[in-house]
């Protein structure tokens, strides 16, 4: 814009420059009436020179205009150019408004999410912190647990030697028939004798004044036993008057099978190992009478209870003892003294396992 309105001026000075010099040449000529038109007169085809020079000046009047019209041509080209750089210019500042609003939001969202992080990540160390807290006292607890697991291993091993000794013992025993001291200062016999336990599962035979008995037992747990038995008992002396009035018998028995439970207790550090019993048992009786030649026969409830001991002979061979006390309604107590024979067919095996 500013190169057209010098163009402009420099065309209005030409333009002024040329009129005052139109106007001294009419100036001059003296001969020149103002009321007949200006006649120029050529003699012998000479040129005139200021003719020459208003050409001349007119010439390079039209060059500069012609100038003066590429440079406006040129100024119009870069002025439409400018402004489309301009336009250019405007969409990208606004695009760029439009980048830096969304970057803006992102910005704003990325804080919050930096924040969500920051609460995320502390919550994760904190757990962290909580979790090595916890391996801290597993570590503990491991250690504590790995020096009770050797100080057990350590008592494993110096029982298994033992054991081993006390078998070379009883080994040797038996072979000589002598007796030997272990290393505990245990008597050994030349009898074998259990391997240490407390589990009962035996089966045996007892006799006494009275009566005879099929027993067994099988162990629940360590101390703890079933028990059940098939027995024939002779009545207690009042029963058959009360029972049968004017029936006269020389022996009357009970035909019993009766089941319960009981507890023992084995001391395997002495050298019979005794092994101490309390049961108690309950179940019918039946007693079978003749009378005129008939059979007939009348059940009871019978229970049993019982104080005994058992004593190992060789391997798994024990005698046993007890003194028992039985019971009928509407009777006394009757007590019995029985011994027996036991075998012994597991010393280790409960029904739970232990």
């Amino acid at each position: 814009m500013k190169k057209i309105v010098i163009a402009a001026a420099i065309v209005l000075a030409l333009l002024a420059a040329a009129g005052i010099l139109i106007a001294n040449k009419k100036d001059s000529n003296p001969n020149s009436d103002s009321s007949q038109p200006n006649v120029r007169i050529m003699e012998d085809n000479t040129p005139d020179l200021a003719d020459e020079a208003m050409q001349h000046q007119l010439d390079e009047l039209r060059s500069q205009i012609e100038k003066l019209e590429r440079e406006k041509g040129e100024a119009e080209f870069d002025r439409t150019a400018l402004q489309a750089e301009q336009e250019n210019l405007q969409r990208r500042i606004a695009e760029l408004e439009e980048q830096n609003r969304y970057l803006r939001n992102r910005n704003n969202a990325l804080s919050g999410e930096g924040q969500h992080f920051q609460g995320a990540i502390a919550a994760r160390d904190k757990e962290i912190a909580e979790l090595n807290e916890k391996l801290d006292q597993l570590e503990k607890e491991r250690n504590a647990s790995e020096i009770a697991y050797q100080k057990a291993l350590a008592r494993t091993y110096e029982y298994r030697e033992s054991l081993d000794k006390r078998d070379e013992a009883l080994t040797e025993a038996e072979r000589t028939g002598t007796t030997h001291v272990t290393r505990k200062g245990n008597l050994v016999s030349a009898f074998s004798i259990l391997n240490p336990g407390q589990a009962r599962n035996i089966l045996g035979i007892k006799f006494g004044d009275r009566d005879i008995d099929l027993e067994g037992t099988l162990a629940l747990m360590p101390h703890w036993f079933l028990l059940a038995d098939i027995g024939v008992s002779q009545v207690p002396d009042d029963f058959v008057r009360d029972e049968l009035p004017g029936y006269d018998a020389d022996h009357a028995f009970f035909y019993e099978v009766l089941g319960g439970t009981g507890l023992n207790w084995r001391i395997n550090g002495l050298q019979c190992q005794p092994d101490f019993y309390i049961s108690t048992m309950i179940g019918p009786a039946w007693f079978y009478y003749k009378i005129d030649g008939d059979i007939d026969m009348k059940t009871y409830l019978l229970w049993r209870t019982s104080v005994g001991f058992d004593v190992t002979l060789h391997k798994h061979l024990q005698v046993t003892g007890d003194i028992s006390l039985d019971w009928v309604p509407d009777y006394r107590f009757t007590p019995r003294f029985t011994l027996g024979v036991l075998w012994s067919f597991s010393n280790s095996w409960s029904a739970t396992g232990k």
